[in-house]
């Protein structure tokens, strides 16, 4: 497990940043000291951000397998053996999650009339979603490395 924190210090550093962040903002706006909960919402908005997350997760899902075709190749193969592949996956991996998580509470807010708490989950959704985007530059970056790598071999 410390070898993976190790490997994957970029994408753990902006996991644990996004948990304290979201954390942090859901304690402040319980205690009173920020105000973050918005209970009005426009349906306009809700769809047009899930749009937004359904094209950055399949922009993703194609970086995955673009590295998936990446790694089966002789000289990657080697270093997936050793670990240090992993680091180009995590991103994507997170920002998968991230724009899973969003478009799950978009759909339940959407299509099943979830309103418990609606506040707290309009402002969960445009986190992960703007975690997810942070997720997406990093996996790009990380992409645009693995090309290099192999266009150099």
């Amino acid at each position: 497990m410390k070898e993976y924190f190790k490997n994957n210090t970029l994408t753990m550093i902006v996991f644990i940043f996004s948990l304290l962040s979201i954390s942090f903002a859901f304690i402040f706006d319980i205690l009173g000291f920020v105000n973050i909960v918005n209970n009005n919402y426009s349906k306009d908005e809700l769809y047009n951000l899930l749009t937004i997350n359904t094209i950055f997760s399949g922009f993703l899902y194609t970086m995955l397998g673009n590295l998936v075709e990446f790694t089966s190749r002789k000289e990657l193969k080697i270093k997936d053996a050793a670990g240090y592949i992993d680091k180009y996956y995590s991103p994507v991996y997170f920002g998968l999650a991230y724009f899973v998580l969003a478009i799950l509470i978009e759909v339940s807010i959407l299509f099943f009339g979830f309103n418990l708490f609606i506040g707290y989950l309009i402002f969960l959704q445009k986190s992960l979603s703007f975690f997810g985007v942070v997720y997406f530059v990093i996996s790009t970056i990380m992409l645009r490395k693995m090309i290099i790598q192999i266009r150099n071999k």
